[in-house]
């Protein structure tokens, strides 16, 4: 059985200024201006020209609103792993992702997660990140003092999976204790 603790590099509660834009491009959105116009007055982003970081509390205020106007009939579980799925999905459409997604199919669905967690760590760089390989089509994702809906991290993990040639990929996720933010996340596929 492998473990792998994936040590963030530094401790900052910041993502990419672009992490916003992938938001916007998982959804189909990108360039719309009145969408523009709510991310400059509502929350300080401009989409012309994103910031080098930007605070992680705003992106998932972001995150929120747009789960609230694109996926408000739906629970809030069920719209941000959609929501979270999309932004995978809009990230692999990118030249980096592209990179990542053949690398991914190549070491196949176990080593492709772990090199996208990895990867996903360095964006997210605090808190910890933890995976376990529990058979030969079957991991543990565990994190904790990350912070942001459980769902949207079981969107990511669904799409990371499948762009790694993984098929009926199944996830599911426990929250552990809401106070230190750890959540363990099953994956599944074949």
């Amino acid at each position: 059985m492998k473990t792998s603790l994936i040590k963030p590099a530094q401790d900052l509660r910041q993502v990419r200024g672009s992490a916003v834009l992938l938001l916007f491009g998982g959804l189909g959105l990108k360039g719309r201006p009145d969408l523009q116009h709510v991310l400059q007055t509502r929350f300080a982003y401009n989409a012309n020209n994103p910031p080098v970081s930007y605070p992680y509390e705003r992106y998932l205020e972001i995150a929120e609103y747009l789960r609230q106007t694109f996926y408000g009939s739906k629970t809030p579980e069920e719209g941000y792993e959609e929501l979270g799925y999309r932004l995978t999905q809009s990230y692999f459409q990118g030249v980096s992702g592209q990179v990542l997604r053949v690398l991914a199919r190549v070491l196949g669905p176990e080593r492709g997660a772990r090199q996208f967690l990895h990867m996903m760590s360095n964006n997210l760089p605090w808190g910890r990140h933890e995976l376990q390989e529990v058979s030969s089509n079957s991991a543990r994702y565990c994190k904790s003092g990350v912070g942001g809906p459980p769902a949207l991290m079981l969107g990511i993990l669904r799409a990371s999976l499948e762009a790694s040639g993984a098929t009926l990929v199944r996830a599911t996720y426990s929250v552990i204790s809401e106070s230190d933010d750890e959540v363990v996340y099953a994956v599944e596929w074949l």
